[in-house]
């Protein structure tokens, strides 16, 4: 990197240097730019002239309205360039994919089999030997994330990336693995977790209140959270939705009750319509108009786009509906939903070690937002 001589270069080089260290993420949201020059000590005009060079030449990315993101290291800084790095190292990576039954190849849609590729093209890139550890519970070799971290540790791998999008919790086991585990370690799981290694999630948090930004953005006033919320990561996004729409002007937020939220997992597709049916018609006159639904999932909230069609609900005009996860399915039916970081976790991940193989530390805690896809079900007008 060029020797900085005027202050704006000086916090160009600074804000480079949180990138390329780990602690900026991919895709997160710069503070504001007041609040940032006072972190960084530095006058608000040289900070502004020093986000600006680093928006031309690709390092980060400034949206209207909304701020400024972490796009990360451009394609021509090579991480190699930073710090001489062991040319010969390996890396094992843990996750449960499914494969298929006869070729034994993992299934694409599978949200650990993407976040596993985008990590394998990042790690293959800097010259990574990698060493994959399937934990699938239908196969011997590795039926559990503890006997595939011993087979890690066995194989003298350099360093690990644990992928965890399982609704199983790996932490009790990790926690115990690290304890005499002296290498880099990342763990991806679902949502945010409590372990001394480097933590890259997605934030439930932000992703529900993103989902519910996008409602009131849309015009709705009354919002409506259908589904459970008693899982750690469905809990998150709960809170996050509640908090933006409890802080909105002429806003109100409201949850179905326990019953409601019971009723509507049935063993049926008839069975779980008329459930919904029963909520919507409980619900939703306690509700200010225009209102919306956020629902858990995007499997629900097809669902409720159903029920409503049933119902002569037209989405979006007389009904707003937001899902999360954005299957392939929401785009047929014209679901808006939240995108998951799915590559991005991934990319993180093996440039988290990356850097740290280059000499750089490896961050703390990583929290990858959400994408918004807004499509019908959201059009008010």
């Amino acid at each position: 990197m060029s020797v900085s001589t005027t202050p704006h270069d000086q916090v160009a080089a600074a804000i480079q240097d949180l990138i390329t260290q780990g602690r900026w993420a991919h895709g997160i949201m710069l503070p504001r730019r007041h609040d940032l020059a006072k972190q960084l000590g530095v006058s608000l005009r040289a900070l502004e002239r020093a986000v600006d060079t680093l928006v031309d030449d690709g390092w980060l990315r400034a949206e209207d309205r909304r701020g400024t993101f972490v796009v990360g290291v451009p394609a021509g800084v090579k991480l190699a360039q930073i710090a001489p790095a062991n040319p010969t190292w390996t890396v094992g990576l843990i996750a449960r994919c499914e494969s298929h039954p006869v070729t034994g190849e993992l299934m694409d849609q599978f949200w650990s089999t993407e976040s596993l590729r985008a990590c394998e093209r990042v790690l293959a890139a800097d010259g990574a030997r990698l060493r994959f550890y399937n934990v699938e519970l239908s196969k011997t070799a590795y039926p559990d994330v503890t006997t595939a971290l011993a087979a890690a540790r066995a194989d003298g791998v350099s360093a690990l990336v644990v992928l965890n999008t399982s609704v199983q919790p790996w932490e009790a086991a990790i926690n115990a693995f690290i304890r005499d585990w002296q290498k880099p370690l990342v763990y991806v799981p679902q949502q945010r977790v409590d372990l001394p290694c480097c933590v890259i999630h997605h934030d439930q948090r932000r992703n529900g209140g993103d989902a519910a930004r996008h409602l009131l953005a849309a015009g709705y006033h009354g919002i409506l959270w259908v589904g459970t919320h008693t899982e750690t990561w469905a809990a998150e996004r709960f809170t996050g939705a509640e908090a933006v729409v409890k802080t909105a002007v002429n806003a109100v937020f409201r949850a179905a009750d326990q019953r409601g939220a019971k009723t509507i997992d049935q063993p049926t597709t008839a069975l779980r319509h008329a459930a919904l049916r029963r909520l919507l018609e409980r619900e939703l006159p306690m509700l200010p108009m225009p209102r919306a639904v956020v629902a858990i999932n995007d499997s629900l909230a097809t669902d409720l786009l159903a029920v409503m069609a049933e119902m002569g609900l037209k989405p979006g005009r007389d009904l707003g509906v937001i899902g999360f996860d954005d299957v392939g399915q929401s785009r047929v039916v014209g679901l808006s939903s939240m995108a998951a970081p799915i590559t991005a976790l991934g990319e993180q991940a093996a440039r988290a070690l990356v850097g740290a193989h280059h000499g750089l530390a490896l961050p703390g805690v990583v929290a990858l937002p959400s994408a918004v896809v807004p499509r019908a079900s959201t059009y008010l007008v």
